[in-house]
């Protein structure tokens, strides 16, 4: 049978990378003609194999896998599937495990390439319920990774990251480097989407030299965004700025353009978090119109929030105002809800300082009524801190006043000691200009003892603590 002379560890998995589409010349580090499939003789029906030993021809399922297998090379994955499809049924008739595994992964494989994850995901689970009692580990390491990738893929991030680290032990226990380095890279971008950023950058770090020695392009630069965005994350700047150039580099490379407008995007991060504004506002342009003509939503968001940041400590805040509308306007079309309220808070926040009240306490309303329809108490706070100093600033004493109060009180709901001490010193404030001198003193008060609480060095003993 086919099993003989083919494994599909010699198929190994490369997985593609968020952002990227699916192709097979990612998804197997080798192609059908690195496979030595047997001739058939002109006399008995055998085969020589690669020694000149005789093999014994190949049966009706094999036929069809081998076909399945090379339709999938070929990226014929309609045709691919409907023969693995026969193939499958066809080796569960004769109760053939091995068959049954083999046509089960490459299955999985086809529909994860379609785009089809849920599917890729059933037939994935699939392939790892028969391979528990067939003697195939690097094909389990094969579907494990396409079950992290599948649910990578759907957000399903707690089951991506532990498939990832099934197979990851697994492909390192048998010396697989493919199966390790598609591992790396699915939990390497998982948890960098879940915001473990110090795991992130352990797997990125894991994934580069896999990837150098597999000499897999696409898997290098991946790993390097990750491992850029991630120190970017853990205020590691400098090394954020050489492995972010290294990723624009292997980007530009590759004509990976998606890829080279994140390099960039990150690129820009690292000039703006050492303080090289111009330098940062530059790139940071250059990758908004890359990724405004190639599609990552992802990076034009950040792109115009550093913009805006760039230009607002530049004191521009005519161009703070524009690069906030512009990431406001993309959230409302794509219904990123989080965005929008930063966007919102950025905006508000830019008119403030601009001395455009009016305005701001538009935006700040804006902000509040979002905030209030989500359950977003953090941003509802800010916004009526907003609208209240915004008031202050045109004189709307009870008006500020009341929105003042109800800021205080969700700021010592949410334990923001910070926020607090603004708080009482502006309601203090407030009622000063309203010539309430006694609430004048009282806010004044509350806000000398919480600032002198904070800096008073804690006198608790080990004793004590104990």
């Amino acid at each position: 049978m086919l099993l003989r002379v083919l494994t599909l560890g010699t198929a190994a998995l490369l997985l593609t990378f968020p952002g990227q589409p699916a192709q097979a010349s990612n998804l197997i580090a080798q192609t059908a003609d690195d496979i030595a499939i047997p001739e058939t003789s002109d006399g008995d029906g055998t085969a020589p194999d690669s020694e000149g030993e005789p093999q014994p021809p190949l049966d009706e399922v094999d036929e069809l896998i081998l076909d399945g297998l090379t339709q999938y090379e070929n990226q014929n994955l309609a045709d691919a599937k409907v023969v693995l499809d026969q193939a499958l049924e066809a080796a569960r008739s004769n109760e053939s495990l091995p068959q049954e595994s083999f046509a089960l992964t490459l299955l999985s494989l086809v529909t994860v390439n379609q785009g089809d994850y849920a599917t890729a995901i059933e037939y994935g689970e699939q392939a790892i319920a028969v391979l528990e009692n067939v003697d195939d580990d690097q094909s389990t390491v094969i579907s494990l990774n396409v079950l992290a990738l599948s649910n990578q893929t759907l957000g399903n991030f707690p089951e991506a990251i532990d498939y990832g680290q099934r197979a990851l032990t697994l492909a390192d226990s048998i010396e697989f480097d493919a199966g390790q380095l598609s591992a790396l890279s699915v939990l390497a971008t998982s948890y960098r989407t879940v915001g473990q950023y110090a795991l992130a950058l352990d797997a990125a770090q894991l994934a580069i030299p896999l990837a150098r020695s597999e000499r897999n392009g696409e898997a290098f630069l991946s790993a390097l965004n990750v491992a850029s965005s991630s120190l970017l994350v853990l205020g590691d700047y400098e090394t954020a700025l050489s492995a972010s150039q290294d990723a624009l580099t292997v980007a530009t490379e590759l004509d990976n353009q998606p890829g080279r407008a994140l390099a960039l995007s990150n690129v820009g991060l690292a000039h703006y978090r050492l303080a090289d504004l111009d330098q940062a506002i530059e790139v940071q342009t250059e990758a908004l119109e890359l990724a405004k003509a190639v599609g990552p939503v992802d990076v034009q968001f950040t792109a115009l929030y550093v913009l805006a940041l760039a230009h607002y400590d530049k004191g521009e805040f005519k161009s703070t105002v524009d690069f906030y509308q512009q990431r406001l306007e993309l959230s409302r079309e794509t219904n990123a809800v989080g965005a929008e309220l930063q966007s919102l808070l950025g905006l508000s926040s830019a008119y403030l300082d601009n001395g455009d009240f009016e305005d701001a306490i538009a935006s700040f309303d804006t902000l509040l009524t979002l905030s209030e329809d989500r359950n977003q108490p953090v941003f509802k706070s800010l916004s009526l801190s907003g609208l209240g100093f915004a008031n202050v600033q045109l004189q709307n004493y009870p008006t500020a006043q009341g929105q003042l109060e109800e800021a205080l009180t969700l700021a010592k709901d949410l334990g923001d000691l910070e926020a607090e001490y603004g708080l009482l010193s502006l309601l203090a404030e407030v009622h000063r200009a309203q010539d309430n001198a006694q609430q004048a003193q009282d806010y004044a008060a509350q806000a000398e003892a919480l600032r002198t609480a904070a800096e008073t060095p804690s006198e608790d003993t080990p004793e004590d603590a104990e």
